[in-house]
């Protein structure tokens, strides 16, 4: 009787070991998605890992966020709106065609032929593939339009365009002779930038 009870107790143990703490510590029987009731010791280590990862990050989202807005809260509404006519979040082409209309009418200029399109990654702008600026957030568009007017008003006009917020690359001006009233016809093609 005296080994029998030692015997019993290590096999009692092994058992419990095999069936039980074996599967239970390192067991990958549950699905990912499994409740946690069912998951074993080393799956709950992994999704604790993972769960530790995920609120670090937002930890440092938050930070970045407060940084953020810090830095926007120091910047007037007034600059603000200025930054948004620079590089507008959206495009409105019936918009941009007003604003090219009125600047050219301030100039004593008729507008025509206005076309406003998205531009496409790869498209060359002087000479150069342009890849940098189609980026996730940036984007261009395409603009080209006539505008008929006097030499100086021409000028007038393109000054005016150079000083204007809106952040825009003229690709190709274009001017042929002038016509029985001393009118010349500008043939612009540009691009402008907007935050996607």
């Amino acid at each position: 009787m005296g080994l029998i009870t030692p015997i019993l107790l290590v096999a009692l143990s092994v058992g419990a070991f095999m069936l039980y703490i074996q599967p239970t510590y390192s067991g990958t029987t549950a699905p990912a998605d499994a409740p946690f009731s069912s998951k074993s010791i080393q799956q709950l280590l992994i999704d604790k890992k993972a769960h530790d990862e995920a609120e670090e990050n937002a930890t440092k989202l938050i930070t970045e966020r407060k940084k953020i807005e810090d830095v926007r809260s120091k910047i007037s509404d007034d600059k603000v709106k200025q930054l948004d006519k620079m590089v507008p979040s959206n495009v409105d082409g019936v918009r941009l065609t007003f604003d090219l209309d009125s600047l050219a009418r301030q100039k004593g200029m008729a507008l025509s032929n206005v076309t406003v399109g998205l531009s496409k990654k790869g498209d060359t702008l002087n000479g150069q593939i342009d890849t940098d600026v189609q980026s996730e957030q940036l984007k261009k568009v395409d603009v080209s339009f006539n505008v008929k007017g006097g030499y100086e008003g021409l000028k007038d006009f393109l000054r005016a365009m150079e000083n204007s917020l809106r952040i825009a690359d003229i690709k190709s001006l274009s001017m042929g002779e002038p016509d029985e009233q001393g009118l010349y016809d500008l043939k612009v093609a540009m691009v402008i930038y907007w935050l996607k």
